[in-house]
Order: C-alpha cells, then structure tokens, then sequence
C-alpha cells in the first residue's frame, strides 16, 4: 500500500478551492465543529 504525493496534493488542493481552507472542509464539508475538534485533540494528541 502507498499513497501518491500527487493525488494527496490534489486533494488539498480541492478542499482549499471548495472550502477556502483545510480547516474550511473539516467544519463545513464534514460538519466537525470547532468545540469537537478541540475534544479529538485532546484524545489523540496526549
């Protein structure tokens, strides 16, 4: 298994046109508020 560099890139790239930035997908595209991003900061980055 791999991942291209070129197709990573392409996502970020879509996120950003669509949503302005990764943050803008992460709260408008997947509906993650600013409140539970701080909550799975917290769990995964202890």
């Amino acid at each position: 298994m791999g991942v291209q560099k070129e197709f990573l890139q392409a996502s970020l790239d879509e996120m950003k046109a669509k949503y302005g930035s990764i943050d803008g997908f992460i709260e408008k595209g997947l509906g993650v508020t600013k409140e539970e991003r701080a909550k799975l900061k917290a769990m995964y980055l202890e």
